[in-house]
């Protein structure tokens, strides 16, 4: 499996099931702070 797979799948595990994985919250509409979540997993916007 590629990264980008890799990458998308574990974005998928935090946004849809574990937030916590990557120490974030999601607000009660369920959407999260982008620029918090790619400093804690360390990845940059043209990545993502």
């Amino acid at each position: 499996m590629n990264d980008k797979i890799k990458m998308s799948k574990f974005l998928s595990l935090i946004l849809r099931h574990h937030p916590e994985a990557a120490n974030i919250e999601l607000d009660s509409n369920g959407w999260a702070n982008i620029d918090k979540l790619l400093e804690n997993i360390n990845l940059d916007r043209e990545d993502l």
